[in-house]
């Protein structure tokens, strides 16, 4: 169980926070484990945006900001929870990177689409339970954001994060 996250800190921390180790890739960017900030690991998302284009960056910055406002208020055990957004005032791109930073809620664990992966070269199946329970966590994560009029729109197995006790998070 991570420490109760100390905002105005984070906020102040959150154009210097150093990461760790990539721990994960999607099409809006890569996701990294970050170096931990008073006891605190967090995972950082951080998006590639074409700052060449410049209508094509506004919409996705928007998209980016609008994703942000919506989910930092919704807390649910079973979704990854967004913290905090740096966006920079300037936009400056870095080995195809816009500095953007999201700052979620790390989870120890691994996508369910890597974890099927890794029992299928071995010729294993998830056990029956097993598979009930992460169902049973990411239909009431979903349900949630049902009741907020939220759709998720992306529901894969990697956006499935399955931690040390096998219980589901939901995430992007």
């Amino acid at each position: 169980m991570q420490n109760k996250v100390d905002y105005e800190k984070l906020f102040n921390y959150g154009r210097n926070i150093k990461l760790d180790c990539k721990i994960g890739e999607g099409g809006e960017g890569e996701v990294y484990k970050s170096q931990p900030i008073d006891g605190i690991v967090y995972a950082i998302k951080l998006f590639r945006l074409d700052t060449n284009n410049a209508k094509e960056l506004e919409r996705r910055l928007t998209k980016i900001i609008k994703e942000f406002q919506l989910f930092k208020n919704i807390h649910h055990s079973h979704l990854i929870n967004y913290l905090y957004l740096d966006v920079p005032k300037v936009i400056e791109s870095n080995r195809g990177f816009v500095n953007i930073k999201l700052v979620m809620k790390y989870v120890k664990g691994v996508s369910l689409s890597t974890l099927i992966k890794k029992l299928n070269t071995i010729n294993r199946f998830l056990e029956r339970s097993k598979v009930v329970g992460i169902t049973r966590n990411v239909l009431h994560a979903i349900k949630h954001l049902h009741s907020l009029n939220i759709v998720h729109r992306d529901l894969k197995p990697s956006n499935i994060i399955v931690d040390e006790e096998f219980e589901a998070h939901l995430t992007d």
